[in-house]
């Protein structure tokens, strides 16, 4: 497994970095994505989410200055989630660009600078998460009642889904 995160490495084969500096590229995506422990199992013998944050731990490794991911966290735990979005948030806070799709919006909202809010693959709204996520506009886009709050212990909006009202 730690050879499928090294091949993240590749681009800079030739570079003139020397092999115990790559090996701790390798060794902090590994624990930024919470799987150094995982190092010598084979990828057929790890779970899907194990799976997935090994293949974002490939994508740090290669130290480019913009990532582009589709669904990170989908197959992760709540506890995994948050370790993958916080290394996402601390390469951006280092400068690289990270641009992510969700479908969970409070996950985007806790971690994201900006939303682009689509609806029917137009853009409805970019902003800040405060900014975009308001309860008439995602009442509007998923055609669901929903209800932006304050989240009680990060600042962001906590977006909830309200029940249908009875015809």
């Amino acid at each position: 497994m730690r050879d499928t995160v090294a091949m993240g490495r590749h681009p800079h084969r030739r570079a003139m970095i020397d092999a115990d500096q790559h090996d701790a590229i390798v060794d902090s995506a590994m624990e930024r994505t919470d799987v150094l422990h995982l190092g010598p199992r084979i990828m057929s013998s790890l779970s899907s989410g194990e799976q997935q944050r090994v293949g974002l731990a490939r994508v740090i490794a290669q130290e480019t200055p913009v990532i582009l991911l589709d669904e990170p966290t989908s197959s992760l735990d709540i506890g995994h989630q948050e370790t993958v979005m916080g290394a996402l948030r601390r390469l951006a806070d280092g400068g690289t660009t990270i641009i992510v799709v969700l479908h969970d919006i409070n996950l985007a909202a806790a971690h994201s600078d900006r939303i682009m809010l689509l609806s029917d693959g137009q853009a409805a709204a970019i902003g800040t998460p405060s900014e975009v996520l308001t309860s008439e506009r995602l009442s509007t886009v998923y055609r669901q009642p929903m209800r932006v709050v304050d989240h009680p212990h990060r600042d962001c909006p906590l977006v909830l889904t309200v029940d249908h009202p009875e015809s």
